[in-house]
């Protein structure tokens, strides 16, 4: 057993375009889009599904793989054609979801099956039908089977609150906050590879390393190292005492000393000697067996200072070894270092092999997160359902306007109200300049004047469907194109569209009144509106308002609108 080490050579969308100055209305709620609808997944209202969602999956924690109560754990998540404890074929999940643009639009939550958690998608992959994601899963019992649901539909919007890539503000939320860094590395390692925490402790590469060192993993991707010169620093620090250090590694040699993970120095050096899980702060500690093959091994070392005895320990596959050690360590502050250890001035004991999964955390994690973090690793923690099919979004009615478009040179259905009412008129062609598709479209005439008061409407009723409006089970489409004649500075020369629901006393809704238009420098027809917007539970009535304002002549034309509503069942 060596006391000291020689030094060793270091090689080293949604483009909106607002009136911002007289569209000043304060309650402005839905999101204005330029052609693209604007989605909004509803509140959540029925027992035990979760509101909107189409399909889903249940998985189960099998409470006999757990050793004692776990809180915010990280799940593992693998889907693919086998997976789980059982090699479930959970392919149907990219039969709903069709490509990889559609991931986001996926939610999971608690067993009551309305509560959603929080999702890292480390990777996904549409075409090989595989994918892996880390859930925040609030508890684990060791008593009872924890189920919780994956639901997935390709008609939902991304769901961006819960559900984000690596390196996304939704996704932090998964780690929780004992946690300093979590690296999956799935970014190529000539590249930043990027720490999933909120701390952003994102490591850079030295040596040789290039992009065909990002290689197949334990899960995802892993980052294949040359035991020569290749490692990976940070440039911020972290500060702890107490720690875990957990990593995935597979090994082309065990032979002499390799580094896994060595912040400050040689000071917390978690490291192999001769194939020997080891740990050296200047005296070196065995705390593991001999380790030897070429197969993935999860290792860990974990320090907790107010163990009276055995405050360091080691793991192998989950498993505590039997060799312990008790030093006394003070907090520190260091960089995250990976693969390579800083000693006399020089970086030695390069990692030969490849590494997955590493993770750092301020705290001594219990047994039992240990051994459930391997099972989850290798995707052996757990079990799929059958695909469930609940209920689901009926299509959209029939047109609810009368003349939607101005083609038949009628205003018949519409309401004109202000000052110059009696100026709105149907079948003018867009002004030049603005030649488009909208031919025959509204205006308040052209060459005349009109005013902020101008507006033409078409208001629907909404007692057809008012006992879904009332269970917040209805949602609506209401959409418009716009264009502008002329460009002057405003006020001049605006276009302008509203959607208002009223309740039963006559009073608008403000709180969910859309409210936008463009200025003259929008001289192409331009759609603007909603869509899957829910529609207020007090609301009875629902109103579309455009006008063209210009204090001289007409400021635009408008045509084409819709209101569409459809109900949940």
């Amino acid at each position: 057993m060596k006391n000291t080490r020689p030094n060793k050579p270091a090689v080293f969308f949604l483009t909106c375009i607002l009136v911002v100055a007289f569209l000043t209305s304060p309650h402005v709620y839905a999101v204005i889009f330029q052609q693209q609808s604007h989605t909004v997944t509803q509140t959540i209202r029925n027992t035990n599904w979760l509101y909107g969602w189409t399909k889903r999956v249940k998985l189960t924690i099998n409470h006999s793989d757990i050793d004692s109560d776990l809180s915010n754990f990280p799940v593992l998540v693998y889907l693919s054609n086998a997976s789980g404890q059982a090699d479930d074929d959970v392919s149907f999940v990219f039969d709903e979801l069709q490509s990889d643009a559609n991931r986001q639009k996926i939610a999971v939550t608690t067993s009551n099956g309305t509560t959603q958690c929080y999702v890292e998608i480390e990777r996904w992959n549409t075409a090989t039908e595989q994918a892996w994601l880390w859930v925040k899963v609030p508890n684990i019992s060791s008593t009872t089977d924890t189920e919780f649901y994956l639901y997935y539909d390709r008609d939902n919007g991304n769901n961006t609150a819960y559900i984000g890539d690596v390196n996304t503000l939704p996704t932090e939320s998964v780690w929780d906050a004992d946690f300093l860094g979590v690296y999956h590395f799935e970014q190529a390692p000539n590249g930043t590879i990027y720490d999933s925490t909120n701390n952003s402790v994102d490591l850079g590469s030295f040596g040789s390393m290039s992009a065909s060192d990002l290689v197949t993993g334990v899960i995802g991707n892993a980052i294949r190292f040359d035991g020569s010169n290749d490692r990976l620093d940070s440039l911020s620090q972290i500060t702890f005492e107490d720690f875990t250090f957990e990593a995935w590694g597979r090994a082309d040699t065990w032979s002499n000393w390799r580094t896994i993970l060595a912040p400050d120095g040689d000071a917390r050096d978690f490291c192999t000697n001769a194939g020997a899980l080891t740990f050296w702060d200047s005296v070196e500690y065995t705390i593991g067996p001999i380790l030897s093959g070429t197969d993935w091994k999860y290792l860990v070392t974990r320090y907790n200072d107010t163990a009276s005895v055995d405050r360091l320990r080691g793991f192998v596959d989950g498993s505590l070894t039997s060799q312990t050690a008790n030093p006394s360590y003070a907090s520190i502050s260091a960089v995250v270092r990976v693969a390579a250890c800083l000693y006399g001035g020089s970086y030695v004991d390069f990692w030969d092999g490849k590494l997955d999964e590493i993770r750092v955390s301020k705290t001594a994690r219990s047994e039992a997160w240990i051994k459930a973090s391997y099972e989850s690793g290798r995707d052996n923690l757990l079990s799929f359902g059958s695909e469930e099919i609940g209920a689901s979004w009926g299509d959209y009615s029939a047109e609810l306007l009368a003349n939607p478009g101005a083609e038949a040179g009628t205003t018949t259905g519409w309401t004109a109200t202000g000052p110059h009412a009696a100026n709105f008129a149907a079948g003018y062609d867009c002004p030049a300049g603005s030649a488009g598709p909208h031919t025959g479209s509204y205006a308040f005439y052209w060459n005349n004047p009109s005013s902020s008061s101008d507006w033409a409407y078409q208001e629907i009723d909404l007692a057809p469907w008012l006992s879904d409006v009332q269970a917040g089970d209805a949602q609506i489409k209401a959409k418009g194109w716009l264009v502008c004649s002329e460009y002057h500075v405003p006020p001049w020369d605006l276009v302008r569209m509203r959607v208002v629901f009223y309740d039963g006393a006559s009073q608008e809704i403000s709180a969910d009144t859309y409210d936008t238009g463009a200025r003259g420098d929008v001289q192409t027809w331009t759609e603007f509106g909603m869509e899957n917007y829910p529609i207020p539970a007090t609301a009875v009535t629902v109103r579309i308002y455009f006008q063209t304002y210009e204090i001289n002549w007409d400021a635009g034309n408008a045509d084409d609108f819709t209101v569409q509503i459809r109900t949940y069942g």
